[in-house]
């Protein structure tokens, strides 16, 4: 599979500076596999491994960022969002499948324009970000943090559903084949196999 050593070394890399931040790729990134299974057979593969690295820009950002829960200045704010064009660059230069680095791009990206860092919206974004954007968001919603805990699956589909920022159709499909699964730990299990799961436990 084209990249998967790489991004395996990336992944491992993620974890080493925070685990938090890597057991969230984790679980994105098999929210994105499933997604795809519906959205784009066949790429599949590459959603799990451009999910399980989406963030790596963030492991320039100070532990105060990263593993605390401080309130945030406005210089912390760009550093917020300038993890996006780092982690692009970054992975730009590892010849990887373009669905990997389209999900880096365009994960913090909305429908109605109301994301970030470019602010492009609808048909802009192109699938693998709109995958992105509810994996993220569903995964992030789920995850304990050292500010809250992490809610229930009902909970979380149910914000996400009143999120115009977020794809209807997709996240239509999201909840379709989530139905039944009621903790985040079934998604994970079923797709353990595409990589070294090692680092996630």
């Amino acid at each position: 599979m084209i990249g998967i050593e790489i991004i395996s070394s990336i992944y491992a890399l993620i974890h080493l500076r925070d685990p938090v931040t890597a057991q969230h790729s984790y679980a994105m990134a098999a929210c994105a596999y499933e997604l795809a299974k519906i959205l784009d057979p066949g790429n599949e593969s590459d959603y799990f491994l451009g999910g399980l690295v989406h963030d790596v820009g963030k492991i320039g950002w100070p532990d105060r960022l990263l593993k605390g829960n401080q309130k945030v200045t406005d210089e912390d704010k760009k550093l917020l969002v300038r993890h996006v064009s780092d982690g692009v660059r970054f992975l730009s230069q590892l010849n990887l499948p373009p669905i990997i680095l389209q999900m880096a791009q365009f994960h913090h990206e909305r429908n109605d324009g109301s994301g970030y860092p470019s602010g492009v919206y609808g048909k802009y974004i192109p699938i693998s970000g709109k995958i992105a954007a509810v994996s993220d968001v569903y995964s992030a919603l789920r995850m304990d943090r050292p500010y809250r805990k992490g809610m229930s699956h009902d909970d979380a589909i149910a914000i996400m559903e009143v999120d115009r920022g977020l794809d209807k159709f997709v996240m239509a499909q999201f909840k379709n084949c989530t139905e039944g699964r009621n903790t985040i730990e079934n998604l994970l299990l079923r797709n353990r196999p595409l990589v070294d799961s090692s680092h996630a436990k």
